[in-house]
C-alpha cells in the first residue's frame, strides 16, 4: 500500500469523482476479507490506496473495454485488479516476477477461492470468477496454447521492462491473437516511452485511444 502513499484523496475525488456503490462495496468486501484473514499477522494491512487505484483502474476498463472476458496481467502487484475482474466474471491469468507481490497475491486469491494456484496446479483453467496465478518459471515456457486471452493488462510496469522481456511478451501476444493492450500508467521509466511505442508498432499495434498514451489496440 505504501507504494500509492497518500493518493486516497485523489483517486476517490479527482480520479473517481466519488466511488460507486459497487466500488464502495468492493472496498469494504476486500478489507473485511483480508481482516478476517490475517489476524496472526504482526502486522495487520488494511489496503487503500493501492485497492483504490486498482478500483480506478477496473472502472477504465469496464468503460473501455466492456467485452473483455479472459484476461491476462503482467506485474499484478498487489493482485487486487486481478482479484476484481474475476469477481466481476472475467477469467483471469495473472503473474509477478517479485516475489513479496507473487506471495501475497497467492494469498488473496486464496482467500476468495478464485484461486489456480500453478505452483500446484498442472492445468489451467478457463472458468469464469477463477484466476490462473502463473509463476515467472512457468509463464517463460507459455507457447500460447495455454489459455485464451482479448485483453493484455500492463498497469504501471510497461517502461519498466528491458526490451527482451517486452518483445517476449509480445511475442506471445501474437499467439494469443493479438489482444488489446492497456495500460493505466507506463511506470517509471526504466525504458523510453517513444522506444515503446517504436517496439509496439512492430508488433502490429497502434494507438487506439488515449488519455495520456495509455492504451494499445491492434487493427
Amino acid at each position: 500500500d505504501r507504494e500509492h502513499n497518500n493518493r486516497a484523496k485523489k483517486i476517490i475525488n479527482e480520479l473517481c469523482n466519488g466511488l460507486t456503490d459497487e466500488e464502495l462495496q468492493f472496498l469494504i468486501l476486500i478489507n473485511k476479507k483480508i481482516a478476517d484473514n490475517n489476524k496472526s499477522w504482526f502486522y495487520k494491512i488494511h489496503p487503500q490506496n493501492t485497492l483504490l487505484m486498482h478500483i480506478y483502474q477496473l472502472r477504465l476498463i469496464n468503460h473501455l473495454l466492456p467485452e473483455s472476458k479472459n484476461i491476462l496481467e503482467i506485474g499484478s502487484g498487489s493482485g487486487y485488479l486481478s482479484l476484481l475482474l474475476a469477481l466481476k466474471d472475467k477469467t483471469v491469468n495473472s503473474t509477478d516476477v517479485f516475489q513479496p507481490h507473487y506471495i501475497f497475491e497467492s494469498f488473496l486469491y486464496s482467500i476468495f477461492n478464485v484461486c489456480n494456484e500453478l505452483v500446484i496446479e498442472k492445468n489451467f483453467t478457463q472458468e469464469k470468477r477463477k484466476i490462473n496465478h502463473i509463476p515467472w518459471w512457468k509463464f517463460n515456457k507459455l507457447d500460447g496454447s495455454e489459455f485464451e486471452c482479448d485483453l493484455l493488462v500492463m498497469n504501471h510496469a510497461i517502461c519498466e521492462l528491458n526490451s527482451l522481456s517486452l518483445r517476449y511478451i509480445l511475442s506471445l501476444t501474437e499467439k494469443l491473437n493479438s489482444p488489446k493492450i492497456f495500460l493505466e500508467s507506463t511506470g517509471i521509466a526504466r525504458t523510453k516511452w517513444s522506444d515503446i511505442k517504436l517496439t509496439l508498432e512492430e508488433y502490429g499495434y497502434e494507438l487506439a485511444f488515449s488519455g495520456n498514451d495509455q492504451k494499445f489496440s491492434t487493427g
